[in-house]
């Protein structure tokens, strides 16, 4: 079990994103996703209405992120996949400078580019897009570059 999930998401949610049935990993990333989104795109949040950080926030959705886009089943792996692009994506991240060094340092420690790449390979055309796609967004990130992504695809090479 993740402790970066569990202490920012509880004890339930990491059991639930561990578990073999499906149906507790899609609820438990439907509040993971739900959560991060009321934190990163509410205007009306700030630091001090929240017992953490933007860096522990990300960290933890990036861990959720890790262990699930795996996934077999689809209705997980997209919702991971979401939760993915909106991190990335997020302007609340791009500004803080800390959050953006987490965001860089889990694709790098976790091997998230390279897991969604060996997904991409064994899944259908729609899903397989779905994944270029958010990669090539990846890519075009100002902050992050296309380094990681080119890095990771000649190592699968």
């Amino acid at each position: 079990m993740d402790e970066r999930i569990e202490n920012i998401f509880g004890r339930k949610v990491a059991m639930c994103l561990l578990a073999t049935n499906w149906q507790y990993k899609e609820h438990a990333m439907k509040f993971v996703f739900r959560t991060i989104e009321k934190y990163l795109t509410r205007v009306e949040i700030t630091q001090s209405s929240f017992a953490f950080t933007i860096t522990e926030m990300v960290d933890a959705a990036m861990a959720a992120v890790s262990a699930t886009c795996r996934e077999k089943v689809i209705k997980v792996f997209n919702i991971s996949l979401q939760l993915f692009n909106m991190v990335v994506q997020s302007s609340r991240v791009e500004k803080d400078f800390a959050a953006m060094a987490k965001v860089k340092q889990c694709l790098k420690k976790e091997s998230i580019i390279g897991k969604f790449l060996m997904k991409s390979e064994e899944t259908n055309t729609r899903v397989t897009n779905k994944i270029h796609e958010a990669l090539l967004d990846l890519s075009y990130h100002n902050a992050i570059g296309d380094e990681p992504v080119v890095k990771e695809v000649f190592e699968m090479i």
